[in-house]
């Protein structure tokens, strides 16, 4: 069911051609409104094609969470997990994160641990999009 209506509503897919035909879609919108604001190849020496789709929100009342994970094999953080919400309530974060601990502990068959709590598991750094 679920390929079947990725199917129709991307009708390039959704890899790199699909982000393509999303761009030209959303170029036809007024700016405000666009999501997709790039999506390009690019060939790097040595290396091979860097692949590159920039979404930018503009939709303000949506508030973006990320969860990150620290890749030593890769040097750097990417992004595993996104999530949004439209309030900034404790009641609200304690509900998402209620949900990101049960699906976490789901696909690992581990409870979430934290290093500053319970002195194993995650060690975490949190910043918030308002700069506190």
């Amino acid at each position: 069911m679920i390929n079947k209506l990725r199917s129709e509503l991307f009708l390039d897919g959704t890899r790199l051609q699909g982000a393509y035909r999303l761009l030209e879609e959303h170029k036809l919108l007024a700016f405000e409104d666009r999501y997709i604001r790039a999506v390009e190849e690019h060939a790097l020496a040595g290396v091979g094609t860097f692949k590159l789709v920039v979404l930018f929100k503009r939709h303000h009342i949506w508030q973006e969470f990320e969860i990150e994970g620290w890749f030593d094999e890769y040097n750097r953080s990417i992004v595993v997990a996104h999530a949004f919400i439209i309030s900034q309530s404790a009641e609200a974060h304690k509900i998402l994160f209620t949900h990101i601990f049960s699906i976490m502990e789901q696909d690992t068959g581990q409870p979430a641990r934290f290093h500053y709590i319970h002195g194993t598991g995650y060690e975490i750094f949190m910043v918030d999009g308002h700069g506190s």
